[in-house]
């Protein structure tokens, strides 16, 4: 089953009652029911990426990884359908973390440049090379 997950920072809150489960299916142990307007932390999202009728995923479907429950901390690991079957089950309310913008490269300007070899008999030669010449 191919799938993709990222890391997310926010929230999601179910539309309707729904399940925590302990992997990203309904084939998968429920660890509790949790009513419409829960507030879901998680930190990670698993969307999968094809469907596979056999094991009731559909491509789009996602899952988010959950961490605590209206402030609570939950068992892990646990697992909150967002898109199921197609079918949005939370509101989503997350984010990609921000990522800092690369600094810019530096312009480098050199202005000379000395190389000194050092030579196993012990004598050392030096070299000045001149940008401008």
């Amino acid at each position: 089953m191919a799938q993709k997950d990222y890391v997310v920072v926010g929230k999601i809150i179910p539309n309707q009652s729904t399940r925590l489960r302990v992997a990203p299916s309904t084939f998968t142990s429920v660890i509790g029911s949790y009513a419409a307007g829960s507030q879901v932390e998680i930190d990670l999202v698993r969307e999968y990426t094809e469907t596979v009728s056999s094991e009731y995923v559909k491509a789009g479907d996602k899952w988010g990884r959950v961490l605590k429950v209206n402030g609570a901390a939950v068992q892990q690991p646990a697992w909150m359908a967002i898109i199921y079957l197609g079918n949005t089950i939370c509101k989503a309310e997350y984010s990609l973390p921000s990522v800092p913008a690369p600094l810019p490269s530096p312009k480098v300007k050199i202005v000379s440049l000395t190389v000194i070899a050092n030579y196993e008999d012990g004598t050392t030669t030096t070299e000045v090379f001149d940008p401008v010449q």
